[in-house]
Formats: C-alpha cells, structure tokens, sequence
C-alpha cells in the first residue's frame, strides 16, 4: 500500500458518514431502481409513479431494517446527549441562582441597616420641623 503524501488525509473522507444520510442515499438508491424495473416493464405515467411508491417503501422496510435501526440508536444518542448537557447546565443556573440569591440577601440586610438609620434621621428632621416650623437647615442660615 502506497503511504499518503504529506499534508494529504489517508482518508478522502474525513469521518464515517452519517446514519441519517445513509439511509436517505439507499432508499432513494431503492426508489430509483424499482422505478428503472418498472420502467423497462412497461409501467408508464400515474400507474408507474403509484407502483414506484408502493414497492420502494415496502423494500425498503425489509431491506433497511438494519439501516434504520442505526438512524434511530444515532436519534436517540444525540437526544440523551442534549438531555444531559440542558441538565448540567440547569445545575449550573441553580447553583449561580442559589449563590446569587445568598448574595443578595446578604446585601439585603446590610442595605436594611442603613436604611433604618437614614429613615431614623428623617425622622428627627420632620419631628423637629413640626415642633420649630422650620427646618434645621433653614434655622442654621439665620
């Protein structure tokens, strides 16, 4: 066996072809042959079109069993592959929510704190404009 030059793949292909194109390359491999068949039997227009239909489904249940299984398993694989990756990445907003909402909270609190004392000091601002009728900014101008 010859080797490869270099920079050129051993393979003209890079990988193993899909399950999905596979099968669609048979059954329209099917679907021509049993349309040629019919074809040189004499079968033209409707008739022909109506039999080519009929026939290449039904072999190409019987002889693509195998194939078809292939395409499903591969379905299937990719399905549980994007169940898996959407759960771990459904943990992973959990977690950042849970440390996001630990966070806030915290803030919350710290923010509550403050936020009773300035309520306090209004407080004493109004008392003390109700009791002076004027403000204390406005007494400390005089």
């Amino acid at each position: 066996m010859q080797a490869p030059c270099p920079g050129q793949a051993e393979h003209a292909y890079p990988g193993p072809v899909s399950p999905f194109l596979r099968f669609t390359l048979l059954r329209f491999t099917l679907l021509a042959g049993v349309a040629g068949v019919l074809y040189l039997l004499g079968a033209r227009g409707w008739l022909w079109l109506g039999l080519t239909a009929v026939i290449s489904t039904g072999l190409s249940y019987v002889l693509l069993r195998n194939v078809r299984d292939q395409l499903a398993r591969s379905v299937d694989d990719r399905l549980a592959g994007r169940v898996q990756q959407r759960s771990r990445m459904q943990r992973g907003l959990d977690d950042d929510s849970a440390a996001e909402d630990a966070a806030v909270g915290d803030a919350a609190v710290g923010d509550a704190a403050v936020g009773n004392a300035a309520v306090g000091d209004a407080a004493v601002q109004d008392a003390d404009v109700a009791g002076n009728g004027r403000s204390a900014e406005a007494r400390d101008k005089d």
